[in-house]
């Protein structure tokens, strides 16, 4: 199995390995047959994790990559190292590209009527994946109706399942079902349908290159990530004040 530094993080270890050491370590844990999660963090869910008990358990056990600007900020501010940033939409694509050489299929659940199934029409043209299966995000909040999505994504025999509810719901629904999915993969993946379908489009590269693509996402919707703001800003405050309590680790297998 594939070696991968990790960083300490109040308890949770983060992932410090560039992309290309983390697509090694899921493409082999892929080929061996492991199940596993996979939890792209950024400021607001790391806020989440800070504050939230019932996601702590639900980060619990999962491999978490260093997404944003702002938890990579806070690490190095506190604990003088960098971490690699894999932005989740990417890391998606990814994936679907190394399912795609590999014959692995994908289910996409999440998002609004529609978007899952032009972001599989999207991932099939450009990367070759197959998409074993789609389904939106609306649905009854009741057992019954969660294990009925459940079965329908067994039935479909996709290995890597991209959720795509929103944080904190998705890694709580992944937390609580992934296992009944029978997929081998399962990572939540925010907004990213949304890109993928086009429905949403990213920050232009430079935006990117400069770390600011969390701006130019909150100037696209200001009403609508209001929440997000404040919960930056506390995100800030916690570790302007308390700093982290963590240390570097050193590399350790992914198994």
């Amino acid at each position: 199995m594939e070696c991968l530094s990790f960083v300490n993080f109040y308890g949770l270890p983060i992932v410090k390995s560039d992309r290309e050491a983390v697509l090694t370590a899921l493409r082999r844990a892929l080929d061996v047959g492991r199940t596993f999660r996979v939890t792209t963090m950024n400021a607001q869910i790391a806020y989440y994790y800070l504050t939230m008990p019932e996601y702590q358990v639900a980060l619990k056990g999962t491999l978490v990559i260093p997404d944003g600007v702002g938890l990579s900020w806070a690490i190095r501010k506190r604990l003088n190292t960098r971490v690699s940033r894999f932005p989740g939409v990417e890391l998606g694509f990814e994936l679907c590209r190394l399912a795609g050489k590999s014959g692995e299929s994908v289910f996409l659940f999440g998002s609004k009527p529609g978007v899952a199934e032009k972001a599989a029409t999207f991932l099939t043209q450009e990367t070759g994946v197959r998409i074993a299966g789609y389904r939106h995000g609306f649905h009854n909040p009741d057992d019954d109706t969660q294990l009925g999505i459940c079965q329908e994504i067994s039935e479909s025999g996709a290995s890597i399942l991209f959720v795509a509810l929103g944080a904190p719901k998705q890694e709580i629904w992944l937390e609580r079902f992934f296992e009944k999915t029978n997929a081998r993969l399962g990572i939540g993946v925010g907004g990213s349908l949304d890109v993928w379908a086009g429905v949403v489009k990213r920050a232009p590269g430079w935006i990117q290159r400069m770390n600011m693509e969390w701006l130019y996402r909150i100037l696209q919707s200001p009403r609508k990530k209001f929440k997000v703001v404040l919960q930056l800003l506390k995100f800030i405050s916690i570790v302007n004040a308390n700093g982290i309590s963590g240390s570097i680790e050193e590399k350790r297998r992914f198994e």
